[in-house]
């Protein structure tokens, strides 16, 4: 069992011990007994499949982990916290894979569609605030590297300021500054 962060360090140098099939396999075990992993596994395999990169799948599966059940209730916050969590590492993997343009978008896509599934089972902020803030950086660093327009950013933002209250969205604009530039943050400032 994993107790410490020395723990997890000697299990990930014993996987990279492990032979690509044996991992395969248990990858593929795991996925199919935790669904929002299989999702998530799936949507970056399509994302990639082929000779292009396509965004599609990732959108979908960040569609599809963010559905709320017919019936929630606070009852259920754990258990929806568990399918949304493959969303924070799937957009690293986006990120990491240099698609910075659509991590952007995506980032942006999952903190409306957590934040509105936080509030449609009154999760208290218990899963939501640690995903939404896990996705938000990777929101940050992918600007960072694909440079939007700073306007349309700006707006983006004051939007979701008004309206979701969740810390993540508090960030904007001390923590992209180095995006946003004089001209960014006049517009924040001044805009609209």
């Amino acid at each position: 069992m994993i107790q410490d962060r020395e723990d997890l360090q000697r299990l990930r140098t014993w996987l990279g011990e492990q032979p690509v099939p044996r991992l395969v396999e248990w990858l593929v075990e795991a996925g199919f007994a935790h669904r929002p992993f299989l999702v998530a596994m799936t949507a970056a395999w399509g994302a990639g499949a082929g000779e292009s990169w396509n965004a599609g799948p990732v959108r979908e599966a960040i569609c599809g982990l963010t559905e709320p059940p017919k019936r929630t209730t606070w009852r259920e916050s754990d258990a929806i916290g568990n399918q949304v969590t493959p969303i924070g590492c799937l957009l690293r993997h986006v990120l990491e894979e240099r698609h910075a343009a659509d991590a952007v978008e995506l980032a942006e896509y999952a903190l409306e569609r957590i934040a509105e599934l936080s509030m449609a089972v009154q999760d208290s902020e218990g899963w939501s605030v640690p995903l939404l803030d896990e996705v938000g950086e990777v929101h940050r660093k992918a600007c960072v590297e694909a440079r939007p327009d700073v306007a349309f950013l700006v707006r983006r933002w004051k939007g979701f300021q008004r309206r979701w209250c969740f810390p993540v969205f508090d960030r904007f604009p001390a923590a992209y500054e180095q995006i946003l530039g004089t001209e960014g943050l006049n517009e924040w400032l001044l805009g609209g």
